[in-house]
């Protein structure tokens, strides 16, 4: 190998692996998600609230100030 090659293959695994975990980051916050919207739909405590970004949080009001307030910085 080339003193190149040694510089730019653990940058290109490095992007590699961070494609891949931001992937399954958002894989995984959507199955939580779902199963949220789920939970509330069968015990008949849906609340709607949508934030800013157009997204949809469906759950119990107390967890989602909480989920607010963290993302905030607060």
């Amino acid at each position: 190998m080339t003193i190149e090659v040694s510089f730019i293959m653990p940058m290109v695994l490095l992007l590699f692996m961070l494609i891949i975990m931001s992937a399954l980051f958002q894989f995984k916050r959507c199955i939580v998600s779902q199963n949220d919207y789920l939970m509330d739909f069968r015990t008949k405590r849906e609340m709607m609230i949508s934030n800013n970004n157009g997204e949809v949080l469906y759950g119990n009001m107390d967890i989602i100030k909480t989920v607010r307030r963290l993302k905030n910085g607060s």
